[in-house]
């Protein structure tokens, strides 16, 4: 799956105990993207990527206008976790990306418990579970944070399912290094030094890097340092020219015009923008 710089947006949620009865054939009707989790029972599942013999821990990514059908053991009624999406871009419009920057179709996850706890969640925030209607914009965005995080995990359960003993070595490193990056975006990370410290040429660094993350080591950086922007933003009253130091910025202006590049917003409107 190759990154792409999108937000998302959940439109529904829910936990399904099918009936005995229960079938499902979607003839293409579908608007949107939606994750469908196994959490128990056994069935039957047929699309256009293959038909799967359904068991808790199966997950897919189903897409718009995709004519699938449903059936289980009536005996062993599935239950279901679903999450209807939309991708969207840095305006707030629905975007329909390409299928090699979306998740895999399918996979088959042993332990589900982190998954799962993002699924619910999301579906715990959405606004129809929540009471109060002055709530619901806020925990609508905690809910789509949720639904991000839980993409991100499958895409990284994808890419560890994919590896060999050996790449599963380097994979630990790279994600080591990735946790230090996060933990300490401001600090000045030199592809050089990076590569050296892990005994690999540059140009070999960078390779195994993007293979590993999806991203350049400079690309996972720059969007770290993003990352701790926006939530410096929404969690702090430091002042933006604070923020751009504290991450390792020397030239204020860069800073701004990187997050605005990013994010389609400077610094100070984002911050407004999360008071509204």
């Amino acid at each position: 799956m190759e990154p792409i710089p999108v937000n998302v947006r959940i439109n529904s949620a829910g936990k399904v105990y099918c009936p005995p009865e229960w079938s499902w054939k979607t003839e293409g009707k579908m608007q949107d993207y939606d994750v469908w989790a196994i959490l128990g029972g056994e069935g039957s599942f047929i699309a256009p990527e293959g038909t799967f013999q359904l068991r808790a821990g199966d997950v897919f990514i189903l897409r718009p206008h995709g004519h699938y059908t449903g059936i289980h053991d009536p005996a062993h009624p599935l239950v279901v976790i679903f999450v209807h999406f939309s991708y969207l871009d840095f305006e707030n419009k629905e975007i329909y990306p390409g299928e090699p920057q979306l998740p895999a179709f399918h996979r088959y996850i042993e332990n589900m418990n982190f998954p799962v706890s993002l699924l619910e969640r999301a579906m715990h925030s959405c606004p129809s579970f929540v009471n109060r209607t002055g709530e619901k914009d806020a925990r609508l965005q905690e809910a789509n944070i949720w639904l991000s995080a839980f993409l991100h995990e499958i895409q990284r359960i994808d890419r560890r399912m994919q590896l060999s003993s050996g790449e599963n070595s380097r994979y630990s490193e790279i994600s080591r290094l990735c946790e230090k990056i996060i933990r300490d975006p401001g600090r000045d990370w030199r592809i050089v030094d990076m590569a050296k410290n892990l005994h690999y040429s540059k140009d070999h660094f960078i390779r195994i890097f993007r293979k590993y993350c999806g991203l350049t080591p400079n690309e996972f950086i720059l969007q770290t340092r993003m990352e701790a922007a926006r939530n410096h933003l929404r969690l702090s009253n430091l002042s933006v020219g604070q923020i751009a130091r504290i991450l390792g910025y020397r030239d204020f202006s860069f800073f701004t015009r990187q997050f605005k590049k990013r994010t389609g917003q400077s610094p100070s409107s984002f911050r407004s923008s999360q008071l509204e």
